[in-house]
């Protein structure tokens, strides 16, 4: 399995490449750089990566989408290794964690930026293995919430009530909405917000575990 999701990014990340409009997005990042070569470079070039993080949540359609396949092919052999000597989380959950911390990761860290993404990720993985109960499906919210008219409604207000608590993050709720307000799979999300249908899902059930941990303060403020 960890070959053929390897196999698969390898092979998006070529298709990217090949697109004319490649070169023109990894000179935003890096002068000079052509495409191919940019995870390398985002390995040693710190303030690249930077750029590249910046790139990538800009939400600018193409230029935004290459720069996180960027810096995922650059953390990809770091992941792959660290996933080697995990016997518990698969190599597309680590991608799913990527995703989430390229979007969170602090741009104040400035330093071996691409070795901290990765692992951060095992970190945030290993830290939900310890203290966390088992997941809920990621496409749910699993918080019983007063019976409405409207459950689209319901779960509007309760997204809402999570951002102003800070339970969620803005950049979250736009995703959370996509797939619990209008519905949408998480493969009709991704292409929605740019990213990819792992990183939906990963989004989501941190969204729901927290909301659930705070239940209460939330069904009160919704």
């Amino acid at each position: 399995m960890t070959t053929m999701i390897h196999s698969r990014l390898n092979r998006h990340w070529v298709q990217m490449c090949a697109n004319p409009r490649a070169k023109g997005c990894a000179t935003l990042i890096c002068a000079g750089c052509e495409p191919e070569d940019l995870p390398a470079t985002l390995r040693d070039d710190d303030a690249a990566a930077i750029r590249a993080l910046i790139a990538a949540r800009s939400g600018a359609g193409q230029t935004s989408e290459f720069a996180g396949m960027a810096l995922l092919q650059a953390i990809l052999p770091s992941l792959v290794m660290i996933c080697g000597r995990d016997r518990q989380a698969s190599l597309d959950e680590y991608i799913g964690e990527a995703w989430v911390v390229i979007v969170n990761f602090p741009l104040t860290r400035t330093t071996k930026v691409c070795t901290n993404i990765a692992l951060d990720c095992l970190h945030a993985i290993s830290s939900r293995r310890r203290h966390s109960s088992p997941e809920i499906p990621a496409e749910s919210i699993e918080i019983s919430a007063p019976q409405v008219d409207e459950p689209g409604q319901r779960a509007s207000d309760l997204v809402r009530a999570a951002q102003e608590l800070g339970i969620i993050t803005a950049a979250s709720a736009p995703v959370l909405r996509s797939v619990w307000v209008d519905a949408l799979d998480c493969a009709t999300a991704a292409r929605r917000h740019n990213t990819s249908p792992t990183a939906v899902r990963a989004r989501c059930s941190r969204a729901s575990r927290a909301m659930r941990q705070r239940r209460d303060e939330l069904l009160a403020a919704a």
